[in-house]
């Protein structure tokens, strides 16, 4: 009633003012600070309705600034149309799961990289599958963008329904670099126990104290190391000392200063081979 009050008022005193019925007439039109001031969303420009309303708003359509802003509009396209959707449907969605089984299968047959290459290429010509493209660049992005996230994300929960867990090292040449596979074993209710890769870092070195620093880095990522227990390596004397596992200046013994009754477990391999070469001399 106040509003319709006012409208009343305004027209008698021969001013318009901007109301939702324009809006609803003329969509690209929106209220300006002033009550008798509107905006154009087309040509950005403001005008004032106050003397004839309706007409007012006419007139601005069909001025110069107005068509050459509309004919710019309707004659040119959003950005949207050359960019991918990030929703796939239909061929698109179908290529894109061919893609990610064929990187799948370079991953599990330990395929390099660059053997999707020419693979990908063979894919495309022998599937009559135009939009197929798997090479090296995109078969390496899946692995390490999609493959990799679900499955430190997977192993994320199986570790936090664990209680326990141990973890192992051992240092791998390549070149002038030692390799560093991280892995955890732990028991799982629902799969018994279990093996799992949880990093792999490179490092130019291999003294106890670079792998020391390596193994509590992936622990503390997945916020596991109050879960603990062991570690595993083999018998070299970085790893656990002397025969005694009386040295100080091995992992173990550092472990053992930040996780106290660490359990230190050697290989066993090892172990038996020293046991049959010392009875053979024996």
């Amino acid at each position: 009633c106040t509003l319709y009050y006012f409208l009343k008022m305004s027209r008698k005193r021969g001013v318009n003012i901007f109301h939702e019925k324009l809006r609803e007439e003329f969509s690209f039109i929106k209220k300006a600070k002033a009550e008798s001031d509107v905006l154009c969303e087309v040509c950005n420009t403001g005008f004032s309705i106050m003397h004839s309303g309706r007409r007012d708003i006419e007139s601005h359509i069909k001025s110069k600034n107005h068509q050459n802003a509309l004919h710019a509009a309707t004659s040119s396209h959003t950005l949207n149309r050359y960019l991918k959707s990030s929703t796939l449907a239909g061929t698109d969605a179908h290529i894109a799961a061919c893609e990610g089984v064929w990187a799948f299968h370079v991953i599990s047959s330990n395929h390099s990289f660059r053997s999707a290459n020419c693979a990908s290429k063979i894919i495309r010509s022998c599937f009559a599958m135009s939009k197929f493209s798997c090479a090296r660049t995109k078969c390496e992005a899946i692995a390490t963008g999609v493959f990799a996230p679900f499955v430190l994300q997977e192993l994320q929960k199986d570790l936090n329904d664990c209680h326990f867990f141990t973890i192992l090292t051992d240092a791998s040449n390549h070149g002038s670099t030692k390799m560093f596979p991280i892995l955890v074993r732990f028991f799982s209710e629902k799969d018994g126990v279990k093996v799992k890769i949880i990093d792999l870092v490179d490092a130019h070195g291999e003294s106890s104290e670079i792998i020391v620093n390596l193994l509590n880095s992936a622990m503390n990522k997945l916020n596991i190391n109050k879960k603990l227990v062991a570690f595993c390596g083999d018998n070299a004397s970085c790893n656990f000392g002397n025969v005694n596992r009386t040295g100080t200046n091995n992992v173990f013994y550092k472990l053992k200063q930040v996780y106290p009754g660490l359990i230190g477990v050697g290989c066993a391999a090892h172990i038996v081979h020293n046991t049959v070469t010392n009875l053979l001399l024996a």
